[in-house]
């Protein structure tokens, strides 16, 4: 009885096309039974509540739809409830409970359900990994002299060695093997190949990121040693003289001197 779902439109346009035949007929059976055919009266009143029937239903299937038990619709029985049933559930759209969208979701075929229970479990694997990540990228920003970066001495074969361990242990980038299974259309092998390539451009670009990170918190440092006050010309004219400057790494500045470590010897410049 209680099988479909009915928006607002369907449910007016359903309620309209019942009630007039409900109205005639009712009248019928009235006029019947006036003129003493109780017989005949009778049938009309059954078809009368046969039509009823529909419509009870029609309103099940309406507040169904709506997110309420449809048995409720067995009150619109009850002369006068049944009126005000009827503009209640046809004006409202929707039942404003969260408690609707887990009965929705518990109702779902099991297709939807293990969907949305894989999601789960990939959002379970993910959370740790962007844990990982902030707690390896706020490691890099507190340590200015040591870093805990690891794949900054990878080389290609070790890259390669990296990739490899990640598939055969299953700890693959999910984001990266989504796209690549989605490319290869499903190919496993082809999905495998697809990942090993583009994860190499992924390590080398965040290698590339993470040098040239390296090379701003060199000249932050520098700045600091300086105090943040630029050169002055003679300090400038000293470093030229020995083709370096204040970011080259054989260079260390303090309140007092500046100092250049050479092959041949450290140079001093005082301040």
């Amino acid at each position: 009885m209680f099988e479909a779902k009915y928006n607002r439109l369907k449910f007016w346009i359903i309620s309209i096309i019942l009630l007039i035949p409900t109205a005639i007929l009712n009248n019928i059976a009235k006029a019947l039974e006036n003129g003493g055919k109780d017989d005949i009266s009778l049938f009309f009143y059954l078809l009368v509540f046969l039509l009823s029937i529909i419509w009870i239903n029609t309103l099940a299937n309406r507040i169904r739809d709506y997110g309420s038990n449809p048995w409720y619709s067995l009150w619109s029985l009850i002369p006068l409830v049944n009126i005000g049933m009827a503009f209640y559930y046809g004006i409202v759209k929707y039942k404003k409970n969260e408690d609707i969208q887990n009965n929705n979701i518990s109702n779902k075929p099991s297709l939807t359900k293990a969907v949305i229970n894989h999601t789960k479990d990939m959002v379970c694997d993910i959370k740790p990994k962007v844990n990982e990540y902030i707690e390896k990228h706020s490691n890099i920003q507190c340590d200015n002299k040591e870093t805990n970066y690891s794949v900054n001495n990878l080389t290609e074969d070790e890259i390669y060695e990296k990739i490899m361990l990640e598939i055969e242990e299953d700890k693959k980038v999910k984001s990266t093997w989504a796209k690549v299974y989605a490319q290869s259309g499903g190919d496993e092998n082809k999905a495998k190949a697809l990942y090993i390539s583009l994860r190499v451009q992924e390590i080398q670009s965040e290698l590339k990121q993470y040098q040239i990170y390296l090379e701003e918190q060199k000249k932050q440092d520098k700045l600091q040693q300086l105090g943040g006050s630029e050169l002055t010309k003679q300090e400038k004219q000293f470093l030229a003289k020995y083709n370096v400057d204040m970011y080259s790494d054989n260079v260390e500045f303090n309140k007092d001197m500046i100092k250049i470590y050479l092959t041949s010897g450290t140079k001093i410049y005082q301040r």
